[in-house]
């Protein structure tokens, strides 16, 4: 029912005071939504920003490896007749080419993970380190420790896990992972074709003394993580709220 004042119908107000309250309601949303999205986009922008300074970081970070282990010889020498102790296969020493490392890039986004009190960063990387060859059933084996490998800095210490294919001309050699760890040196563990592997690790400890394999790699980390030491304490974020990442 209408009600009047005066004589006159109050119905075109009530009218419009719903109308005007329609299209506040209507503005209130619309500026909701105008929010969210540029709340979206400041947090995408800061993600962005974050993910490039990991990436930035992990690659410096290996630039540096790189650096130090590139000091290293790049001679041709002729290497050890070697077999297997079955006597069933018989490597004949050639003129080998040993190389130190050659190339060490990221090959996939850095990321980062936060939990228990720490903080990792990790990441994939391709390397191509020693490279021999050697002559089987006159023909040439080329072997070629080049392949993607995975990497976490945690703590005060980087390790690395690498699962490294040895492919040549007459056979496949199967697949050996190694762990290095700036704290602990390395560490080779086969698997796959266990006693191949076998010869190619003993192959390389000829050539390559473990003892001087070790020391190059962990000053090559060593060196690395120093680097690594002066920026993570700003970069990371929380460490002053109740992280416990130690540099």
């Amino acid at each position: 029912m209408a009600v009047s004042r005066g004589g006159r119908l109050l119905l075109p107000v009530f009218f419009s005071l719903m109308a005007y309250s329609a299209i506040g309601t209507g503005a209130a949303a619309e500026s909701a939504v105008k929010v969210v999205p540029e709340r979206q986009r400041l947090a995408e922008r800061l993600a962005d920003s974050e993910q490039l300074q990991v990436d930035s970081l992990l690659d410096n970070l290996l630039l540096t490896v790189q650096r130090q282990m590139t000091k290293g010889r790049v001679d041709v020498e002729t290497l050890p007749d070697v077999s297997l102790n079955s006597g069933r296969l018989t490597l004949t020493g050639t003129q080998g080419i040993i190389k130190g490392l050659t190339s060490l890039y990221r090959s996939d986004s850095a990321f980062m993970e936060y939990g228990n009190g720490s903080v990792i960063l990790s990441t994939a990387f391709s390397l191509r380190t020693l490279e021999i060859s050697y002559m089987v059933n006159a023909k040439y084996l080329f072997l070629s420790l080049n392949n993607d490998v995975s990497a976490s800095v945690t703590y005060n210490s980087i390790k690395l896990r690498a699962g490294i294919f040895y492919n040549g001309d007459v056979c496949y050699l199967g697949l050996q992972e190694v762990s290095v760890d700036v704290l602990q040196g390395i560490q080779w563990r086969t698997s796959g074709f266990g006693s191949i592997n076998a010869l190619v690790s003993a192959t390389i400890n000829r050539l390559v003394p473990a003892a001087t394999l070790k020391a190059n790699l962990n000053n090559a980390l060593q060196t690395a993580m120093s680097g690594f030491k002066a920026q993570c304490q700003d970069f990371i974020p929380g460490v002053n709220r109740g992280l416990s990442w130690k540099c």
